[in-house]
Formats: C-alpha cells, sequence, structure tokens
C-alpha cells in the first residue's frame, strides 16, 4: 500500500523530472538548429570565398593572354596556338588548371587530362546526369558563371564535386574555365 509520504513525494518530483525533460529537449533542439544554422552560414562563407578566388584566377588567365588574345601576332592561328601553350602551362595552388573549349564542345586544353583534348564532350554526363560541358558553356555564352558539377580530379584519381567558373573568348569562339 502506499503511503501518504510517498504520493507527496511523487506529486512533487513527477513534475520536476517533466519539466526537466521537457527543457532539456527543447534546449537540445534549439542547439542543434543553432548548429546547423551557424553550418550552413560558414558554408556559404566558404563558398563565396571559393567563387571570388576562381573569379581571380580566371583573370589572371586572361591577364596572361589578353594581349595575344587581342593583337593576334603572327595571324589568328599562330596566335591560338601561343594561347594554347599558355593555358598548358597556367597553374595554381596543387593542382589548379585552366581548359579551354570550342562552342561545339571540342577540347582544345586540358593539361590534366590531355587525352581529352581534341574530343568533342558536347554530350558528356557527370554521374549526376548533368551535361557537364554543356552547361559550363552556356554559363560561358551568358556572360560568365559558375556550374556545380561531378567531376574526376586527376591529382587523387577520385570523382568529387566541383564549382566551375566558365567564360567566353568570344572573338575565337572559346569558352575558358577553371574550378
Amino acid at each position: 500500500m502506499v503511503t501518504f509520504k510517498t504520493k507527496l513525494l511523487l506529486i512533487t518530483i513527477l513534475p520536476l523530472i517533466a519539466v526537466s525533460l521537457l527543457i532539456g529537449g527543447a534546449t537540445y533542439y534549439q542547439s542543434r538548429e543553432l548548429i546547423n544554422a551557424q553550418t550552413r552560414a560558414v558554408e556559404q562563407r566558404i563558398l563565396t570565398a571559393k567563387r571570388q578566388e576562381i573569379r581571380n584566377y580566371v583573370s589572371l588567365a586572361l591577364t596572361s593572354i589578353e594581349q595575344i588574345y587581342k593583337l593576334e601576332p603572327g595571324g589568328r592561328d599562330a596566335a591560338q596556338d601561343e594561347v594554347k601553350e599558355i593555358l598548358q602551362h597556367l597553374t595554381f595552388d596543387y593542382d589548379g588548371y585552366f581548359f579551354a573549349y570550342t562552342l561545339d564542345g571540342t577540347n582544345i586544353v586540358h593539361p590534366k587530362l590531355p587525352k581529352l583534348v581534341g574530343g568533342n564532350w558536347w554530350d558528356l554526363q557527370d554521374a549526376n546526369g548533368d551535361y557537364v560541358i554543356r552547361n559550363l558553356i552556356e554559363e560561358a555564352r551568358n556572360g560568365g558563371g559558375f556550374h556545380q558539377y561531378v567531376w574526376h580530379k586527376p591529382s587523387t584519381g577520385t570523382v568529387e564535386e566541383k564549382l566551375g567558373y566558365a567564360i567566353l573568348l568570344d572573338k575565337w569562339g572559346w569558352m575558358l574555365g577553371t574550378g
């Protein structure tokens, strides 16, 4: 038989336990939400910084080829060959490089995957079914822009998410990009 003392103890302790559990659960939920919000904010800042970094690298490449592109010393073919050679050797960071395609999807520069050069990759799809080269060319045609896709990373041999940035070299009908 339950005594009056036990009943009184249960009546006072059970609400205390229930309130403690509710407060603990609410605190846990709010802390998870705060962590998720902070994680998203950090990811966004990193992505913004990466976007600016990629734009800067493309500006570097443009500066490197600007006079040849504008003046075409020795004629168009000679100028294009010289620009291809510059882009072939222009690298940044550990494994950063530049690529170039004609607007029909033919690769003309790819220092890390030379087997792509000369091939038409218009219909190349990544593991998610994204038409990588088509979309990069479209971004370039629209004034330059970013495109996220899955790509084989030559330095590690793994397939990873990549953020590419492409611009148009309109006079030659080329898309120049990096990621």
